[in-house]
């Protein structure tokens, strides 16, 4: 397999402080490391690997990947991390393949609306024809739409930064960069299919709504996670979570578990294939439970499940806090907000 590299040499950088930065990041995102030695340490993740070697000066960091567009991948979550420790070290980063600082992001692309319609009173389904279909794979199942003001004519979009980072418009050109999950994508015709949840104060809903066939938009992805292979799963989501569990559940038919699904409306409308193993719950909010308290009580009856769940803020910061979660295997459970509910229910 052919691989990209780069690396960047930062002086004045202190090799022992790097390693335990790397390590603690590792830890947190149950990323495997493959070498942990006085002067070198390197990690693997699912689009390449990073590696931080002692230098007589600093810090040699250093990046492989099979693709450019992992590559970038790779360098951006490097930067973002090391921007939120040494924002200073960050922002003076210099690579070997001397990024130009006017080309957009390898994972940007425009994309063709070929059609636009409700699919239930819930969802809206957009099918879009990528410009780039070869990014998008099982590894990552989300991207992120970049809708711009509609009263901006011209929109500015993202270009690369020489220390690695994407730069995006501010101001009147800023974008707004909801997440969303690519709910069935064809390979064959490069044909995405995303479905858009009614959320309270989302704004991506209404802006599909206003698609028509033949529109060009702009996204950049994939990333986030991807499906899964385990044997046991207990799965929860409210509705903005439905098309990400419903294509999981697509590629683990064999699996025996528990989903559990927060529905607001009691509608009920949206298709999930179940494997044969799994027990299907439909929950309506209360005032006496929550989803999270239910979903711990499900990871009791199978304690050495994969744990993956996704709802809006506060439910989410709620069920991280739970000990029977927090006691649970880091690289055993996947938690994610996927929306900010302002007038929370359940």
């Amino acid at each position: 397999m052919t691989t990209v590299n780069a690396h960047a040499d930062v002086e004045g950088l202190s090799f022992a402080a790097m390693r335990q930065m790397v390590l603690f990041e590792a830890a947190e995102h149950a990323l495997p490391i493959l070498r942990n030695l006085s002067d070198c340490v390197e990690i693997e993740s699912e689009f390449g690997r990073f590696s931080i070697a002692d230098r007589d000066k600093g810090v040699r960091i250093s990046l492989a990947a099979a693709t450019l567009t992992d590559l970038h991948v790779v360098r951006e979550g490097i930067v973002e991390h090391l921007a939120h420790y040494l924002p200073d070290v960050a922002d003076g980063l210099t690579w070997s393949d001397s990024l130009e600082a006017t080309q957009y992001p390898p994972n940007f692309q425009f994309s063709e609306v070929v059609n636009s319609e409700p699919l239930n009173a819930d969802f809206h389904r957009l099918s879009l024809k990528l410009s780039k279909p070869d990014l998008f794979d099982d590894r990552a199942l989300h991207f992120r739409f970049l809708i711009p003001d509609a009263a901006a004519p011209n929109p500015t979009w993202p270009t690369m930064g020489r220390n690695g980072a994407v730069q995006w418009p501010q101001g009147h050109d800023a974008l707004h960069r909801p997440v969303y999950t690519v709910r069935h994508f064809d390979q064959t015709r490069g044909i995405a299919t995303v479905d858009i949840y009614n959320h309270s104060g989302g704004r991506a809903f209404e802006w599909a709504q206003g698609l028509k066939r033949g529109d060009e938009i702009a996204l950049i992805g994939p990333g986030g996670g991807g499906v899964l292979n385990v044997e046991t799963l207990v799965i929860c989501g409210d509705e903005a979570a439905y098309p990400a569990i419903a294509r999981i559940l697509e590629h683990v038919p064999n699996v025996c578990g528990e989903v559990l699904l927060l529905n607001r409306s009691d509608a009920q409308t949206y298709d999930f294939n179940v494997p044969e193993g799994m027990r299907l719950t439909w929950l309506r909010p209360t005032k006496s439970s929550s989803l999270a308290a239910i979903a711990v009580e499900a990871l009791a009856r199978h304690p050495g499940a994969y744990l993956w769940f996704a709802a809006d803020n506060l439910q989410t910061e709620a069920f991280r806090k739970m000990p029977p979660v927090k006691n649970h295997p880091k690289q055993k459970r996947m938690i994610a907000a996927y929306w900010t509910d302002h007038n929370h229910t359940m």
